[in-house]
């Protein structure tokens, strides 16, 4: 009957409702998890001491990365591969060739003479100097100390997947790990840290605003999403755009 059919409906539809309650409980419990572990890891690298001492401190500058590329001290060549260099030494030059140009860092492997072999080879000449300072890049185990053990084993587990443009999943973690453990270690009181692919193109009106934004509360790191010049002119929307 009518109560019978009901009965056996509100049944069913029960115990769909207890089985997706379990399940999104059970992820909940997961994500949780994963979160508690993300804390965790980010709390070690931020407490993180530096692999080197820190640099005497200059006002602003900006920053660039190459870690973890190809370098033979053996070759004539210093076994550079061009395309590990080429965004680079494109970005460095946009900015160097402005007037008022700020101080720049490379935390890179390559000795200085690698390093003005790769700009002279893309660039054509030696005639300006693209990197102020260059600083050896931090390396495992980037002083987590017995922590890293566990994470090692996790991103030797990752090594022969590839990411994208190629790139061993692996060695794109430990490269990552490293640049993160930098920020801590720049040479500049105020550093804007530039992707390789960064064009500029007002070096004034970039340090600047890059100042303004440092007084803008009191933060360690910013992140800005948007380029430093074309964002809106009032401060306040200018902080809205970095997190």
């Amino acid at each position: 009957n009518t109560n019978n059919g009901s009965a056996k409906v509100y049944e069913k539809f029960s115990n769909v409702l207890r089985k997706n309650y379990t399940q999104i409980r059970g992820g909940i419990r997961k994500q949780l998890s994963c979160l508690e572990t993300c804390a965790e890891n980010a709390s070690a690298l931020a407490s993180a001491k530096p692999t080197s001492a820190k640099p005497p401190a200059d006002d602003f500058g900006v920053c660039f990365a190459r870690n973890r590329a190809m370098v033979n001290a053996s070759r004539a060549d210093f076994g550079l591969v061009p395309d590990e260099w080429a965004d680079l030494v494109v970005a460095a030059t946009t900015l160097k060739r402005l007037d008022g140009a700020p101080r720049t860092c490379l935390f890179t492997e390559a000795s200085s003479n690698a390093v003005a072999a790769a700009v002279a080879r893309l660039q054509g000449d030696r005639s300006l100097e693209l990197f102020d300072v260059l600083l050896e890049p931090s390396t495992p185990p980037f002083g987590l100390g017995r922590r890293w053990t566990r994470i090692a084993a996790k991103v030797e587990g990752l090594r022969g997947v590839k990411a994208s443009h190629g790139e061993d999943v692996g060695e794109r973690i430990l490269s990552r790990l490293g640049r993160l453990v930098d920020y801590a270690r720049q040479p500049f009181q105020i550093t804007l840290w530039a992707d390789a692919d960064t064009a500029f193109c007002d070096a004034g009106e970039l340090v600047r605003r890059a100042r303004l934004l440092a007084q803008l509360g009191a933060y360690d790191v910013r992140l800005a999403e948007y380029d430093l010049v074309k964002v809106s002119r009032t401060p306040r929307a200018r902080d809205a755009h970095v997190a």
